[in-house]
């Protein structure tokens, strides 16, 4: 059986590039198991690929609804200020 090592050095940057090749350590004792475990790595790659596509896509609703909220809020803060001004007036 041979040893199975993949580590990954993730950005935290929003325009990181996806093409990123992860820094692999494979060592393999019977060449029988290479093509598997290249498969494994390549399916592996494919979905952390994936995954990475649907948290940024995530991210973006996310920065949408937070400036959606902040404005919101501003409308909000500035009815309560004329409310304020209002009670003072009466």
């Amino acid at each position: 059986m041979g040893l199975f090592l993949l580590s990954f050095h993730p950005s935290l940057s929003p325009n990181r590039d996806t093409d990123i090749k992860p820094k692999q350590h494979v060592h393999v004792h019977n060449s029988d198991g290479r093509e598997e475990l290249e498969q494994e790595l390549l399916f592996t790659k494919e979905s952390l690929r994936a995954t990475i596509e649907e948290l940024e896509t995530f991210n973006e609703e996310l920065c949408s609804t937070n400036e959606e909220l902040q404005s919101t809020n501003e409308k909000l803060q500035s009815s309560n200020e004329e409310l304020e001004t209002s009670k003072k007036e009466m």
